[in-house]
């Protein structure tokens, strides 16, 4: 089902995308995450008194019906005319340590120029936890 979802946003999501490295910027909201850190060792105190979100399936026993929710909340956004988009990173300490200058540098350096750096610096300048 999310293969078949995927078709129906794809053209969108590219032309969203390409959009923004014609214009040498990234959307505003893209720069922006809403983080809900979840403790790595959970004990039941943590899952009796519902630090959890109830949304979290990963790493619980008897939660693994998160793909139906997700699927039945794109599909309910596309009968509704919304525009849903859909996101999923892993980038646990991917930019902990990295130098955003020394990467424009590096990007300079192997020829990327104009609109499309501008959306680099756009993107890595401006995001804010």
């Amino acid at each position: 089902m999310v293969q078949l979802a995927s078709t129906w946003f794809s053209e969108p999501l590219t032309h969203i995308i390409n959009l923004g490295f014609e214009q040498g910027r990234v959307p505003k909201l893209w720069n922006f995450s809403l983080v809900k850190p979840i403790p790595k060792k959970k004990t039941s105190v943590s899952l009796d008194e519902n630090i959890l979100p109830s949304e979290q399936s990963g790493f619980r026993e008897n939660f693994s019906t998160l793909v139906i929710s997700l699927v039945d909340d794109i599909f309910s956004g596309f009968s509704n005319s919304k525009i849903t988009a859909l996101t999923l990173l892993d980038m646990s300490k991917a930019f902990d340590s990295l130098n955003i200058s020394l990467l424009v540098t590096k990007l300079k350096y192997y020829g990327v120029y104009g609109a499309t750096l501008d959306w680099f610096q756009s993107y890595l300048f401006n995001s804010r936890l």
